[in-house]
């Protein structure tokens, strides 16, 4: 894939080596979210998953911060809290549940409110010795929104996940990885970890990732009749693909399997 960058007042969108790296571009707000960056980002997401070059999406942000949430001042006076999760977070978390592309966030800072809530709704979470996860709602009266206590339940149990929503202490990525919240601490070169992790994503058979998924969440709501059902139309349709075939090659070959995604 050649390199491409696209930029607008609140994204860097850059593509290589088959992964499309966005960037959240608002450094002095804490990369706080507005209603124009959640409808770009929902659609940036959009076209990067019908490219079949693009076989990771890398989720980050410029600066000290990840995302401190929703910038409150860059709502419409007239517009109510559920207005603004309907018209602006729901589609996004809708396309990143149904993104046949791996999602990954690379959390360099602090993760706040709305910004620890997209995090999560990530199929990966990679972090670092600056990242911070804080949910921080109820200290303003509110409740943790854009899919919170739906995803962050199936990653660290209810118990626990009313702990966090609750008590906003505050979470480092070293205590992130010790709670099943982040996927892997990258020590060294934070960059270079990055884009390691998303080129080992990218070079996966990306149809077998994306049925894995399906069934992970399918699994969570169907009875077991009905899941295994699931499991077997999924398994004919991996068994279908050209990765499928050239892992059986590569195995028979004792050498290392080079997936396309298709």
């Amino acid at each position: 894939m050649n390199n491409e960058t696209k930029t607008t007042d609140e994204l860097l969108v850059q593509l290589r080596e088959n992964v499309c790296y966005v960037t959240f571009q608002r450094p002095t707000y804490y990369n706080a979210f507005t209603p124009s960056l959640l409808q770009s980002l929902t659609s940036i997401i959009e076209d990067a998953d019908r490219n079949d070059q693009v076989r990771a999406i890398v989720i980050t942000g410029a600066g000290k911060a990840f995302c401190s949430g929703q910038d409150l001042k860059a709502m419409k006076s007239e517009e109510t809290y559920d207005q603004l999760l309907e018209n602006n977070y729901h589609p996004l978390l809708r396309v990143m549940r149904a993104a046949n592309t791996p999602l990954i966030a690379a959390v360099n800072g602090t993760a706040a409110g709305a910004g620890m809530s997209l995090a999560i709704a990530c199929d990966y979470r990679l972090v670092q010795a600056n990242t911070t996860f804080i949910s921080a709602f109820t200290n303003i009266g509110l409740v943790p929104d854009a899919g919170m206590m739906y995803d962050l339940p199936r990653l660290v149990g209810s118990a626990k996940a009313f702990e966090i929503a609750t008590l906003n202490e505050k979470i480092s990525g070293e205590q992130a990885i010790a709670l099943h919240l982040a996927t892997r601490y990258i020590h060294d070169d934070w960059h270079e970890g990055v884009e390691q992790f998303a080129k080992r994503i990218a070079a996966m058979p990306t149809e077998a990732l994306r049925l894995t998924k399906e069934l992970l969440f399918g699994g969570l709501q169907e009875d077991y009749e009905t899941y295994l059902n699931h499991e077997a139309r999924a398994q004919l349709k991996a068994g279908n693909t050209s990765d499928h075939k050239e892992g059986l090659y590569a195995f028979k070959e004792k050498r290392t399997p080079q997936f396309t995604g298709l």
